[in-house]
């Protein structure tokens, strides 16, 4: 494995380039992250696993995602807490400084960009996984299926 640069500057202006592309990298991993939670918790809350009034809770979820509702997006998946970490581990080349070698700052930026990420993917994958509760069978936008049968 080449040599990582533990000691180089993350205030170098040639970092800059590569150091927005990487955000961009990690906010996407974590989206794919965000996504994954998503499933798992729909299955659990509104899918094969969920009992109750299904389409109750796909309309409470929904109403408070799009009301910023503590109570309902506390309940939701969150990101490991070292996720930015780890995340930032698997997708750094050697061309930016290892995650020991972070300042406070550019960690944050990694955080922000991971939690944006995850959160983005999350709400994203909720928000299709309830409205897919909610349409009625009998409104689906897919043609149906006619049969036809030989010789008739």
């Amino acid at each position: 494995m080449p040599s990582r640069h533990p000691t180089r500057s993350t205030s170098d202006p040639t970092l800059a380039g590569r150091w927005n592309r990487l955000l961009d990298d990690l906010h996407v991993a974590a989206h794919a992250d965000g996504v994954a939670a998503a499933e798992w918790w729909a299955q659990d809350t509104i899918g094969g696993r969920a009992s109750g009034d299904l389409t109750a809770a796909a309309r409470a979820t929904l109403a408070g995602i799009d009301a910023v509702d503590p109570m309902v997006l506390d309940s939701l998946p969150q990101p490991a807490a070292d996720g930015p970490a780890c995340t930032y581990r698997e997708r750094a080349g050697d061309d930016v400084p290892t995650w020991d070698a972070l300042d406070p700052q550019r960690r944050a930026e990694v955080a922000d960009a991971y939690h944006v990420g995850f959160d983005d993917g999350l709400t994203d994958q909720i928000r299709t996984a309830c409205t897919t509760v909610l349409t009625p069978v009998d409104q689906d936008p897919a043609t149906p299926i006619t049969t036809v049968r030989k010789g008739r």
